[in-house]
């Protein structure tokens, strides 16, 4: 069992499933589970162990790795530039009165899309933090 579960997995189990076209009986009963067990992966209240991390990862032709992300993406430093033009985005964002619509973008995109926004929250809560 991994300690440090990534919530993200939920996520990326779920869209990777509906991108399929797969409903929770189908993906379960190609996984040798139940459809009750499949949809505690799918909101978080159970995590698989490894070698059900490899099964999943096996159907939809995906790294183990991309599935767990060993990699949060806290660590990773955005120099000013960065910063700058994220906070000149945010700010834009709300006074045209538009919302961010991922729907038509790939699973891969969608996915980076929401760790990158919760990479923002991070950092917006430090530099709260810092001041």
């Amino acid at each position: 069992m991994y300690k440090n579960y990534n919530q993200n997995f939920c996520l990326k189990l779920k869209m990777l499933r509906l991108e399929a076209g797969m409903s929770q009986e189908e993906l379960a009963l190609r996984l040798g589970i139940s459809r009750s067990c499949l949809a505690n992966y799918e909101i978080g209240k159970r995590q698989p162990d490894k070698q059900m991390i490899a099964h999943i990862a096996d159907v939809f032709h995906v790294m183990s790795d991309y599935l767990i992300d060993h990699k949060p993406f806290q660590n990773l430093k955005m120099c000013e530039s960065e910063i700058q033009e994220t906070k000149r985005l945010k700010e834009m964002l709300p006074k045209k009165g538009e919302e961010l619509n991922i729907s038509d973008l790939s699973l891969e995109h969608k996915i980076g899309m929401i760790e990158f926004y919760n990479y923002l929250l991070y950092r917006q809560k430090q530099e709260k933090r810092n001041n």
